[in-house]
């Protein structure tokens, strides 16, 4: 997958690109399974925090959401 293998590499718009493209579908399932917006929205922060730090041990995904979900 070419997207996050640019994100591995460093690329800040395959990042964004992954954040804005998964954001809002991860949004709306954390709400389904816990009612707390700021808990959702933190939740996400972490993991896209903790994507960015560890990128270059991340190994490679078939889908990035389901990557995302797991």
């Amino acid at each position: 997958m070419r997207l996050w293998e640019e994100f591995q590499s460093g690329s800040e718009n395959a990042y964004a690109l992954i954040y804005s493209q998964n954001v809002d579908i991860m949004y709306g399932y954390g709400m389904k399974l816990v009612r707390d917006e700021e808990l959702i929205k933190d939740c996400i922060q972490d993991l896209f925090v903790e994507l960015f730090n560890t990128k270059q041990k991340l190994g490679k995904v078939r889908s990035i959401k389901s990557y995302l979900f797991k």
